[in-house]
């Protein structure tokens, strides 16, 4: 991963729009590296307690950075990683335009990353919705709903807020390359989800429902969030 920063301008974006798109990410190699071993995988979650490439990668001392001050905050933790390899797997994940935080068994996640790993654009549809004053009465406020068109390019990644940010994918059977990042809150818990069709994993490796996340399972970084 290049060596990036985050401006004043961009931070305010991300908390206004609830996204923000970074082109070229990733340095061929690491991408090359990533695609290596992503083309012997099927859609998997918590990839990164196998591969160590994606470890490496998920837990990046730059990458982290920006996802603690994009949520302002000097601590998160790894919440679940996920690399997709059919778009239909996306729209498996993603139906019914359910927010992300709405589908995981991860609560409180903070910030979420999408980055594209093959080497064609991967095109999708994003939905922003947000309450806006009436003129006519500052007192009621209408619900705004905006779809942007959203072109992913090689290399690139879109960071965004999961508990804002709806996508439409639909249920084509291309390929894709897609890894998934979601960082959670420091003091999350994991519980039940009965729309995560990945609830039970963490159950398997000794957890219950409403316990706090262990560092051993979703490991906990610090980062200085000043810009």
């Amino acid at each position: 991963m290049y060596k990036c920063s985050l401006s004043t301008k961009q931070y305010f974006y991300f908390r206004k729009k609830g996204y923000i798109l970074f082109e070229d990410v990733l340095k061929e190699s690491s991408q090359k590296d990533l695609s290596k071993n992503a083309a012997s995988i099927l859609s998997e979650r918590n990839i990164w307690k196998k591969y160590p490439s994606f470890k490496k990668f998920c837990l990046n001392r730059n990458l982290t950075s920006f996802a603690c001050v994009l949520a302002n905050t000097s601590f998160l933790r790894l919440g679940f990683d996920h690399l997709f390899t059919k778009r239909k797997d996306l729209a498996t994940l993603f139906k019914e335009e359910k927010l992300l935080s709405d589908v995981s068994s991860i609560q409180s996640l903070s910030t979420s990353v999408l980055v594209n790993l093959s080497n064609t654009s991967f095109l999708f549809t994003m939905i922003i919705e947000y309450y806006k004053d009436k003129k006519e009465d500052e007192y009621e406020r209408e619900l705004i709903r905006n779809e942007v068109e959203v072109e992913l390019n090689p290399r690139s990644a879109l960071f965004f807020d999961p508990t804002r940010i709806r996508f439409i994918f639909d249920g084509e059977n291309d390929k894709a390359s897609l890894y998934l990042i979601s960082y959670s809150q420091k003091s999350s818990r994991y519980i039940l989800c009965e729309d995560d069709p990945y609830t039970h994993d963490i159950k398997r490796e000794g957890a219950g429902f409403g316990d706090s996340l262990r560092d051993a399972l979703h490991p906990l970084f610090e980062c200085k969030t000043s810009l």
